[in-house]
């Protein structure tokens, strides 16, 4: 029961991990290219209105364990759902050039922070 409440988990946002694969071995996902529902969490409006496709992973551990089972339900499609918003957010404050070359690390970095903000302010027990 200690390493479920202990590892690390992840959330993707824009695409899915069918298989993760091996060494020699590719990973198999399900992406937006192939599946309206992923196109759906991928495709975002930038400042400049463009439209640009975001994939994100979200990687969390849990620590707070009665926060994480009792403040809310269905804790990775939440932290999906907030991780996409936040994602939106932000890609909108950039433009097309800025969301895909020049500010990705510091979007990275803003959609952390506003993402465990977010976490915090619902008590969802999350470290990320």
């Amino acid at each position: 029961m200690i390493d479920k409440v202990t590892r690390v988990r992840s959330v993707e946002v824009g695409f899915r991990t069918v298989h993760p694969g091996s060494p020699g071995r590719p990973g198999k996902y399900r992406e937006f290219k192939n599946d309206p529902d992923m196109l759906a969490e991928a495709k975002m409006l930038t400042g400049d209105e463009n439209i640009v496709n975001a994939e994100l992973v979200i990687m969390y551990r849990i620590g707070n364990l009665r926060d994480y089972l009792f403040n809310v339900e269905e804790q990775d499609n939440t932290v999906r759902i907030l991780a996409e918003a936040v994602l939106r957010q932000i890609v909108a404050d950039y433009g097309i050039d800025d969301a895909l070359i020049r500010t990705r690390v510091e979007m990275e970095v803003e959609t952390r922070a506003k993402l465990v903000a977010l976490a915090q302010h619902y008590g969802q027990g999350l470290v990320m």
